[in-house]
């Protein structure tokens, strides 16, 4: 049978013509004659009779392809292994059970111990894993991130080395300077001593003249006769008599002197008052000690009187902020101790403190930091004898740190920046400074806890409570804070409160946060810190460096 539309021979059964496709109906019109022209189809663009089916060709069954492979993809590395360096070809899988089997590791001896095989064949694997690729390209490849990571560990230890060495040397030199300064201390006490021992000689000798020798008579038969002035030989310690020495008449004398005078103040305190009885110019002015209404601003201490009032905080020396600091804490009363440090200028007229009162502080890397006063009497002494009177805190950082390297959260008292501050940064202070520094009482929350305990320090960075002051009701962490101590007078003065930004907190020559002592009772794992531009609710890990503003009272 053919094809009504291509003309083509077909099976009697075929219902469609496997060249063109056509459908072949029982009803087709007879094949054409051998030579006869097979008659064209009609276009499409012809119109159809009613109820005609247009006439649409299927595609030809499709024929099987024959699949070509691919060429293989060029190997990449990746990040963290890298049993192959770009370059080398990847090892063939087996295709056989031949080539499977030469890449299994030879069995190893049964007669061998147990341990002995399983060494043996680890090694065997190990040896065949590595015979796969060249020797030259077996080495590990780091990625360029853990080089960079281990370049700046080892920078950070090379560091740390540098810093260690240097702060022996410093601390070294500091203690070859202490006993210098002793062993100065000590020859400038043996003068003194023998000067003192040498006045006290003169001394006797003018209370007691008649304890002197009798110049000895001049020898005529002598060859040489030593004369001396007389201003020089009066200071010449004439020899003793034998028996008493001039020290024992001294003393006596000395209390025959003591007792005299007892007996005259005796009998001038049982004088009448209208008839008083003193000697010709041995009235006592008014304004010297004892008489305490003189000057009402000391409190009857004249000892504030020691130290010469000066412009500013800086024109003073340690030993002179230290001497005052000690009247401040021995003070009758927090008035009276604003009334000598309004005296001396160490506060405003007007009582109060605005971070100018400053006095510079040279650590010894070379490192300056202005050290400004931020409180009076607001700080106990450790060691339970009163108030420190003087508390200072840095205006900018003096180093930077870290709370706790390995991110521990047990608070400040066993923090690692406390026991790096209280050892490694005080050997940084100068000697005229360290001496002076107070030991005092700090309040401390440990991790999970809700109450404060007290340990002492000799430098230490303030606290979330000593800087922001009492939480308001209402507050973010009001519920579940606990105060670290009072907020100081500095920041008092300025407003500083919990919400805002304050410039006397942020940070002048150094663009980091800094520490408070503080853990954020919000989530413990953090502790709070201040930003740069002064904003107090910050916290982050511990792990973090920070800058630290130390603080220290006098």
């Amino acid at each position: 049978m053919k094809c009504n539309s291509c003309g083509a021979e077909i099976s009697d059964e075929a219902r469609f013509c496997e060249k063109c496709g056509a459908p072949v109906s029982s009803d087709a019109a007879p094949a054409p004659a051998v030579g006869e022209a097979i008659p064209a189809p009609k276009p499409l663009e012809q119109p159809l009779s009613a109820g005609a089916v247009p006439f649409v060709p299927m595609a030809p069954a499709p024929r099987a392809m024959p699949r070509s492979m691919r060429a293989p993809r060029p190997y990449e590395s990746r990040p963290g292994f890298s049993p192959a360096q770009p370059g080398t070809s990847k090892p063939k899988r087996a295709s056989s059970l031949a080539g499977l089997a030469a890449q299994v590791p030879p069995a190893p001896d049964p007669e061998l111990p147990r341990e002995q095989r399983e060494d043996e064949a680890a090694l065997a694997t190990d040896q065949a894993t590595w015979d796969k690729y060249p020797a030259a390209n077996a080495g590990t490849d780091l990625s360029s991130e853990e080089e960079a990571r281990d370049a700046r560990r080892r920078e950070r230890e090379e560091e740390q080395r540098r810093r260690k060495e240097a702060r022996e040397k410093r601390a070294q030199a500091k203690r070859e300077e202490r006993e210098r300064r002793e062993a100065e201390r000590a020859a400038a006490a043996a003068e003194h001593a023998a000067a003192a021992e040498a006045d006290h000689l003169a001394a006797e000798q003018a209370l007691a003249p008649e304890a002197e020798e009798p110049a000895a008579p001049v020898d005529p038969n002598a060859t040489a006769q030593l004369r001396m002035p007389a201003a020089q030989s009066a200071s010449v310690a004439a020899p003793a008599k034998p028996g008493v020495s001039r020290r024992t008449i001294a003393a006596i004398a000395a209390v025959v002197v003591i007792a005299i005078v007892g007996v005259v103040a005796v009998g001038a305190m049982n004088r009448p008052p209208q008839a008083p009885t003193e000697a010709p110019g041995q009235a006592t002015p008014k304004g010297e000690a004892g008489d305490a209404s003189s000057d009402p601003t000391d409190g009857g201490n004249d000892a504030a009187d020691s130290v010469a009032v000066k412009s500013s905080v800086e024109d003073y020396s340690w030993d002179e902020l230290s001497e005052l600091s000690a009247q401040i804490a021995s003070a009758d009363s927090d008035s009276a101790a604003m009334e000598i440090a309004k005296k001396h200028n160490l506060c405003t007229a007007s009582g109060k403190l605005d971070g100018k009162q400053t006095k510079k502080l040279q650590l010894s890397d070379g490192k300056t930091v202005a050290m400004r006063i931020a409180g009076f009497r607001q700080d106990d002494r450790a060691d339970g004898s009163g108030k420190a009177g003087i508390t200072m805190i840095s205006e900018d950082a003096a180093a930077t740190h870290y709370v706790s390297q390995a991110g521990t959260y047990s608070g400040w008292e066993g923090s690692e920046l406390r026991a790096w501050m209280n050892d490694a940064l005080l050997s940084e202070l100068p000697d005229e400074v360290s001496s002076k520094v107070v030991e005092v009482s700090k309040k401390t929350v440990g991790y999970e806890s809700t109450t404060a305990t007290s340990v002492g320090d000799k430098l230490w960075v303030p606290s979330f409570s000593e800087v922001v002051g009492k939480l308001a009701a209402g507050v973010k962490r009001s519920d579940s804070y606990v105060a670290e101590g009072d907020q100081y007078q500095l920041f008092s003065d300025e407003g500083v409160q919990w919400g805002g930004t304050y410039s006397i907190l942020g940070t002048r020559g150094s663009d980091s946060y800094w520490w408070l002592r503080s853990i954020d009772p919000l989530n413990t794992q953090y502790y709070l810190c201040v930003s740069e531009a002064g904003e107090p609710w910050y916290s982050h890990l511990p792990a973090t460096e920070h800058a630290i503003l130390m603080g220290f009272c006098l």
